[in-house]
């Protein structure tokens, strides 16, 4: 079994396949709404290193998420993260669909032409950037309150 991915079932029929997974607490989204001012680099760190781990085991087996972002990121009761909805997982290296959501990777919005196509890994490690971005540790703007405080400032 890997970490981060814990499947309880698979429900198939005709028209669709179901994936059951557990229910989890909360988003990562949302939990970063709440305590993005806790997350320490370490923290950041380790949630980029549980998701690439996830998408290098897809990857694997030339699967591709296409849409990994906070939102689709669930935290257990510990917060350790797991990737959730593979509504957009597709199998094979090229893709031509344009799916997802913003920020688009750049192999998706560069193309002028009808058709196209990109690397669907290229996508997951795109939004494994973004992803990598939104959860880095965020230093709060702190607005000088006295002349003398601007002074000091300027000079660091």
């Amino acid at each position: 079994m890997v970490p981060h991915i814990y499947l309880y079932e698979t429900v198939k029929d005709p028209q669709q396949f179901v994936i059951v997974l557990p229910r989890y607490s909360r988003s990562l989204h949302s939990y970063l709404m709440d305590h993005i001012n806790e997350v320490t680099i370490g923290k950041a760190i380790q949630i980029a290193l549980d998701i690439a781990q996830v998408i290098a085991h897809m990857h694997a087996y030339e699967l591709v998420h296409r849409d990994a972002k906070v939102k689709k990121i669930l935290l257990d009761t510990n917060n350790q993260v797991f990737l959730a909805d593979f509504g957009t997982c597709q199998h094979g290296k090229e893709n031509s669909t344009f799916i997802g959501s913003r920020p688009f990777a750049p192999e998706i919005t560069q193309s002028d032409r009808q058709y196209y196509s990109y690397q669907g890994a290229a996508v997951d490690v795109s939004c494994l950037g973004v992803l990598m971005y939104v959860v880095a540790p965020k230093d709060i703007f702190h607005e000088p309150q006295t002349l003398t405080e601007i002074d000091i400032n300027t000079l660091d």
